[in-house]
């Protein structure tokens, strides 16, 4: 459990020059959260951390098209196979897993090309980030949202989700 804590600590502390080649891996990320190894929590979480971290799922989960929008969503699915859906249950679980508040995280639904489509964004120093699977390599505010969009649920709200 040390390793992971030392791993951590090595990979947030080591100079910005020397970050360029850091990356999340799905694998570390599906251990966080299926053991909850307190070794994995983070002291902070930066933009950066969102962004890898949205590259590394997205680039980790085989895109399988559901048109059927109620389907589960099940982080870390065995199959590596998922939408949408799954994509952004994974990353907010990964969140989880490395210690950010649930607070800070919300799912939010809108129409791509007309079909729904669900991203999670993420609070972090007062600013919102959007992770998306159609933008693995960057993370970006909800005002440069490429379609349009509306939340449908915070945590705190139990099991009220607007439609």
């Amino acid at each position: 459990m040390r390793i992971v804590a030392l791993l951590w600590i090595l990979l947030t502390s080591a100079p910005a020059a020397a970050q360029e080649d850091v990356t999340l891996p799905y694998s570390w990320l599906r251990y966080c959260y299926e053991t909850r190894d307190p070794g994995c929590i983070a002291d902070t979480i930066t933009p950066r951390d969102l962004a890898l971290l949205n590259k590394e799922i997205t680039e980790g989960l085989i895109t399988v098209e559901n048109p059927d929008y109620y389907d589960p969503w099940i982080p870390f699915p065995a199959d590596r196979r998922g939408d949408c859906n799954t994509d952004a249950a994974t990353k907010r679980a990964a969140l989880l897993a490395l210690g950010l508040d649930p607070r800070a995280m919300r799912f939010e639904t809108g129409l791509a090309a007309g079909e729904r489509h669900i991203v999670l964004v993420v609070t972090l120093e007062g600013r919102d980030f959007v992770l998306d699977r159609k933008s693995p390599d960057a993370i970006y505010p909800p005002t440069k949202r490429p379609y349009d969009w509306k939340p449908i649920a915070r945590e705190g709200a139990g099991v009220l989700w607007t439609n």
